[in-house]
């Protein structure tokens, strides 16, 4: 019996290798999930922080962006308005228009004197030509375009600054419609089918019951003193537009406010 016991004890004291190797080898494998572990959280955390300056990044370039859109378009606006600006400046004392009701007003020259400008490309020949279709298209065209041009003035330039140029501008291409509409209303009274007809007979000769008709008179079946009227209200319009800017220096603002970059 005693040597069955000693058996039991021999058997006991050896080293239990198995349980060793599985519980180095679990050490390790802990070891290993940690380092694992603060592997990952490393480079999640070095992948949020990428991500991060990759969305400030684009988020400048996106500014960058904007703000150079923003500049082209304020360039854009203030070359046209100077433009205008210009032709006005220079032919301002030729706008100073006589009305005199007993004949049609001259103001052929005055609209070529202000629309001289790459800007309306053939439009100024329309007024020796009022049925040329590719000129009456083409000056119609400008004619909204300048429209769009004053709105954006409001929109790009802030308070007084952009509320002035708008003003001017419209006021502007209020004066060349004018000018045009009321150039095609004296070249229709001109060509007054029953007038023109008597003129003819005159000139071969005849006499007949009738007289050519005097100005008063077409003026007055046409409604040229409506169409005199708007027009010369039209450029007292314009002068005044022109003269806030001029006072004001508002397109100097401008300037500055484009080539610095302002807001």
């Amino acid at each position: 019996m005693e040597e069955g016991l000693s058996r039991i004890v021999e058997e006991l004291s050896k080293p239990d290798y198995a349980g060793i190797v599985i519980g180095v080898l679990t050490s390790i494998g802990t070891i290993a999930a940690a380092i694992v572990a603060a592997i990952s959280a490393k480079a999640a955390s070095k992948a949020a922080n990428l991500s991060r300056k990759s969305v400030e990044l684009q988020e400048k370039q996106l500014k960058l962006q904007n703000r150079q859109s923003l500049f082209e378009k304020r360039l854009d606006n203030y070359i046209h308005c100077k433009t205008f600006y210009d032709l006005i400046e220079e032919n301002l004392e030729n706008l100073d228009i006589k009305s005199e009701t007993s004949y049609q007003l001259n103001i052929d020259m005055e609209f070529i004197w202000i629309t001289n400008t790459d800007y309306f490309e053939k439009s100024p020949r329309l007024i020796f030509d009022l049925n040329n279709e590719e000129y009456r298209y083409k000056f119609l065209q400008k004619l909204e375009d300048l429209k769009a041009i004053a709105e954006k003035s409001s929109i790009l330039f802030p308070n007084d600054e952009g509320a002035s140029i708008k003003k001017f501008v419209l006021a502007y291409r209020r004066v060349i419609s004018a000018m045009y509409k009321y150039a095609d209303l004296i070249d229709t009274m001109d060509n007054d089918p029953m007038d023109r007809s008597i003129k003819e007979l005159y000139a071969s000769g005849a006499r007949p019951l009738e007289s050519p008709k005097t100005f008063e008179e077409l003026s007055k079946e046409y409604g040229e003193g409506k169409w005199r009227k708007e027009l010369l209200e039209s450029i007292n319009d314009l002068r005044e537009s022109f003269n806030t800017l001029r006072r004001k220096k508002i397109l100097d603002k401008v300037k500055n406010r484009v080539t610095l970059g302002k807001d």
